[in-house]
């Protein structure tokens, strides 16, 4: 037996990896096999090294392969050598070319520059050449009209690089083989070719930080030379071409108005050749930014010069027409010189703005709001002298209203806000139409078209003398309107009331008027706080005013008021008054409908773009003080008209309700002996016989008789509205009245009396038939209580005990059932009567 070593050792790891359990040790016989062979293996390569003849060749073949790596290594340690002899021959090479190359490139652009310099001096020679020895401006046929000029593009980065200058092109009007003429014009090419240069410098600039300070200097020196060039090329074309426009006009007799027959066709040609070209010109620069945009366009600004240099003269200084009390002077002369110059503007100058597809200038109004800066020079110089009067301050006003709302309405000058823009003319801008986000192409732009009335905004002391002067016009006009005669009558005369649905007084249709007439004077001003002030301080005092007065008139108001005289066109007693004629019902209807045409007008008014932007601005302010003081912001949304519009509500419900007051009183005073006669429904037993459905009883006709023909007068002259709201409400009061008269004043009802009650009640129920197809609905008290005690006496008592949906079935709706009880204790036999 072999014993098993228990120490570790390879045969140990053998069998451990290999034997694991029982079952592999059937596997012995394979892993003996294995072994064996690899033992084999290993002996046959340890007898073939112990054969030196096989070791030898190996051997050699290594000390040849130690050579050959010897050998490498001495090449590679010469190699080595020679770089590093390379590289510092490459390097003190380097350093002697540096300087040179750096010198080759200051002299490349010192070149450049000097080539450019020059492209650039003759560009302003050539230009400057063209300014000094061209003719008048405007007397050949233009050439292919474009607002951009050609020319070339330039592309570079710090030193652009210019082709040579264009020859110039010959005149259209040269002959072969002459002179081409030379034009003022032909010098904006060459500008523009200097302005494009400018840009690519602008464009291409270095940064600020560059560390070539020779560079920057010198493209500093050269942007500022080529500014200098620009500018005096653009000064001399420009004063050049003005002065050639306006000889034209000399030419033309501007600013005398276009003759019937037309200008000369060679003097409108030259016109529009020379306007094209300062045209071009200005576009040009203003597009290149070489010009502001702010300002106007100078063909249009020549023509306005003449006319405001005669402006000048006539009306200001010492000359006989400069008065400051005749306003309407100035302001005529300015609407006659708009009307005189229109065909022209329209016919010539519009026609040339388009054809350059200047879209967004109309030469009208341009015209217009040139002229009307000299008129804004000229009152401004008058306002010390006008507003020391009052009145006069007041014409003045007036006209300044007239004039603008002539030239609204006339020739659609724009409002300060830009109402009305371009409305002469329809202009469709196309895609490549020239277009500025300045102020000058922009018609909606606040101020951009002076109006008359900013004078008196210009200075709060100004306007609030202003102010102040319309609150004593505006009084005096309130007063006159509710002191004239017949002033509480309807505004289309009492035949025709029914022509107007509101049916105004002439008092309201004439305070409406005035109100109208304020909002008109500052509509348009410019600051929305100007307004504001218009509103609060003219027409709210106004507006209360009115209310006041009316007021007074009914006896309810005191404190500022119509005078006596015209308290007394009221002449009747409100407080119990039984005797009110025809008259007055019509005033006092006057009145209500007066209150009433105010409330719709303050109504409709409210939802103006005008008034609710003043809302807008006092809740703000509102918003502000809240927002300041730590409120919450819960302000509702409503207009200005908010709060006297609840003033007017409630006085209109209280003249409703007093005529209600007076109608019913005079009813029921009618109507006493009526109710005062007991005896009257029980003195009528059923065997006197049945009289006639349509007899009413004899004290209950005339009752009926007055109410009725107060009805119908309050109809004719009360608006249906508030009729038919009137009505309504009397309606309902009388039903409660004849029940509450009946209940508590011990009546009692046989069963002739009760149907004799029961007709009369029907045929008050009819009397309201005119005004709608269910009166019953109005006077389901009356109704129900006649209904009770017109049934027999049995039946009565039968349906005091019987439930509520036994009472609908006789016709019962609005009585319960302790009311039927007490309507039924109401009932008496016949026979007790006796």
């Amino acid at each position: 037996h072999m014993s098993v070593p228990t120490h570790k050792g390879p045969w140990r790891d053998f069998l451990d990896v290999h034997i694991t359990n029982l079952a592999s040790l059937s596997q012995i016989p394979t892993l003996v096999d294995k072994l064996n062979s690899e033992q084999a293996s290993v002996g046959k390569k340890i007898r073939t090294f112990r054969d030196k003849n096989a070791v030898t060749p190996a051997v050699q073949a290594g000390k040849e392969l130690l050579d050959n790596v010897e050998t490498t290594e001495a090449s590679r340690r010469q190699l080595q050598l020679e770089l590093d002899q390379y590289r510092q021959s490459a390097t003190d090479m380097h350093n002697k070319l540096s300087p040179l190359a750096s010198r080759i490139k200051e002299l490349e652009e010192t070149k450049e520059y000097l080539t450019l310099l020059l492209s650039v001096r003759q560009l302003r020679d050539d230009a400057l050449s063209i300014l000094a020895s061209a003719q008048e401006d405007g007397l050949d046929p233009p050439a292919q009209s474009s607002s951009t000029p050609s020319s070339t593009p330039i592309a570079n980065t710090h030193s652009p690089k210019m082709p040579g200058p264009r020859p110039l092109s010959p005149s259209p009007s040269s002959l072969p083989g002459e002179v081409p003429l030379v034009r003022p014009h032909m010098a904006l090419p060459p500008l523009l070719r200097l302005i494009d240069i400018q840009h690519a410098l602008q464009k291409d600039a270095p940064p600020a930080n560059t560390n070539e300070p020779t560079t920057s200097h010198i493209l500093a020196n050269f942007r500022a030379q080529l500014d200098s060039y620009v500018r005096e090329v653009a000064d001399g074309l420009e004063a050049r071409l003005k002065a050639d426009y306006k000889k034209c006009l000399e030419a033309l007799g501007w600013p005398t108005p276009m003759p019937r027959a037309g200008y000369d066709e060679a003097l409108l040609n030259r016109f529009r050749n020379i306007f094209t070209h300062m045209l071009v010109l200005q576009l040009s620069l203003q597009n290149r930014g070489t010009i502001s945009s702010d300002g106007d366009l100078w063909v249009l600004s020549l023509l306005v010069q003449p006319l405001n240099m005669r402006f000048y003269f006539h009306f200001t200084g010492t000359q006989p027409t400069a008065r400051t009390d005749k306003p309407e002077w100035p302001l005529h002369h300015v609407k006659k010189s708009v009307q005189d110059h229109t065909p022209f503007l329209l016919t010539v100058v519009q026609p040339l703005l388009q054809k350059e597809r200047v879209v967004l200038y109309n030469a009208k109004m341009e015209f217009i709001r040139g002229i009307t800066q000299a008129v804004l020079v000229k009152f401004r110089g008058d306002l010390p002298s006008v507003l020391a009067s009052p009145g006069q301050l007041l014409h003045s006003i007036k006209e300044f209203l007239a004039f603008e709302k002539f030239m609204r309405a006339t020739h659609n000058y724009p409002t300060p806000l830009g109402d009305n823009i371009g409305a002469d003319i329809d202009m469709q801008a196309p895609d490549d139409a020239i277009m500025h986000d300045s102020p000058q192409g922009a018609f909606q732009e606040a101020g951009r078209f002076p109006s008359i009335m900013q004078v008196m905004e210009e200075n709060e002391n100004i306007f609030a003398k202003w102010i102040e002067a319309e609150i004593q016009l505006a009084s005096s006009s309130l007063h006159n309107i509710i002191t004239r005669d017949a002033a509480w009558t309807p505004y289309l005369g009492e035949t025709l009331a029914d022509v107007d649905a509101l049916k105004p007084t002439r008092a309201a249709h004439q305070t409406v008027d005035l109100l109208a007439a304020v909002t008109e004077r500052y509509r348009y001003l410019a600051h929305p706080e100007h307004k504001l002030a218009f509103f609060n301080e003219i027409q709210k005092y106004l507006i209360w005013q009115f209310h006041n007065n009316i007021q007074v008139l009914c006896g309810s108001g005191s404190g500022s008021g119509p005078s006596p005289s015209v308290r007394g066109l009221v002449s009747f007693a409100w407080s119990g008054s039984t005797g009110w004629d025809t008259d007055q019902i019509f005033h006092c209807c006057n009145l209500v409908n007066s209150i009433n045409y105010l409330i719709v007008v303050m109504r409709d008014w409210g939802d103006q773009l005008l008034f609710l932007d003043m809302f807008v601005l006092i809740r703000n302010r509102s918003r502000s003080t809240r927002h300041l003081s730590g409120e919450v912001d819960d302000a509702p949304l409503g207009t200005v008209f908010d709060e006297m519009l609840q003033g007017y509500k409630l006085l209109r419900k209280d003249l409703t309700t007093m005529m209600e007051e007076v109608v019913l009183t005079n009813f029921t005073a009618h109507a006493s002996q009526y109710f005062k006669r007991r005896k009257l429904w029980v003195g009528y037993s059923s065997q006197m016989g049945q009289p006639d459905e349509q007899d009413v009883s004899p004290e209950f006709c005339e009752p009926l008789l007055i109410l009725k023909d107060q009805l119908e007068t309050i109809q004719k002259y009360l608006t249906d509205k508030r009729f038919d709201k009137f009505w309504r409400s009397l309606a309902s009061r009388v039903d409660a009245h004849i029940y509450k008269q009946v209940m508590t004043s011990g009546h009692h009802f046989g069963s002739g009396g009760g149907a004799r009650f029961a007709r009369d009640m029907r045929a008050l129920r009819l009397l309201f038939r005119s005004y709608t197809s269910h009166p019953d609905s109005f006077f389901k008290a009356t109704k129900d209580l006649a209904t009770i005690v017109a049934m027999p006496n049995a039946d009565a008592q039968t349906l005091a005990q019987n439930k509520g949906a036994i009472l609908e079935n006789h016709g019962i709706h609005k009585l319960t059932l302790a009311q039927v009880a007490d309507v039924v204790a109401l009932r008496v036999e016949d026979d007790s009567l006796m």
